[in-house]
């Protein structure tokens, strides 16, 4: 657990599951020409003093400001990685669920069933879905970052000496 901007932000690595490959090659699509990679799913779970299952002006602003801070945290992220491993990195637009970096028309929403399988669960609200947390509940903004590796130890190494 770190802190940044005054939120908890909470790192985690993930295999990306073998069910998801295809679908992750078509939302990155510079992926498709790899046979087989070995990508790595980091998420970046920020707590919220806001339940954003609510759609109101507090929360709207607070996502806002959670927004900004999850993609300065993912360019810095990226670029360490990149300078570290040498391998592709890029993450998903929250606002868009597009990849930050590279251009795609496929999107990878945060309700995306792939959380499930990286632990998350998924709140039905009737209209929409809203993504949750073990600990927080639907007190968080998740993001991801994906890349190519085969060591989420040394990942994690180098997630923490950041």
């Amino acid at each position: 657990m770190t802190q940044t901007n005054n939120y908890e932000i909470e790192i985690g690595v993930h295999d990306l599951p073998d069910t998801y490959l295809r679908d992750i090659k078509q939302v990155f699509p510079s992926l498709q020409h790899q046979s087989s990679p070995h990508i790595k799913v980091i998420t970046i779970c920020q707590k919220t003093m806001n339940d954003m299952s609510n759609r109101n002006r507090e929360v709207l602003e607070e996502r806002d400001a959670l927004l900004q801070n999850f993609i300065s945290v993912s360019m810095v992220l990226s670029q360490a990685i990149s300078d570290s491993t040498g391998q592709w990195v890029d993450f998903i637009d929250p606002s868009s669920a597009l990849p930050f970096y590279e251009n795609s028309n496929s999107q990878l929403l945060e309700t995306d069933e792939l959380y499930t399988q990286l632990g998350f669960s998924m709140r039905e609200l009737g209209c929409c879905r809203v993504i949750a947390h073990k600990q927080y509940g639907t007190h968080v903004f998740v993001g991801s970052l994906f890349c190519i590796g085969d060591s989420t130890t040394q990942l994690q190494s180098l997630l923490q000496s950041l």
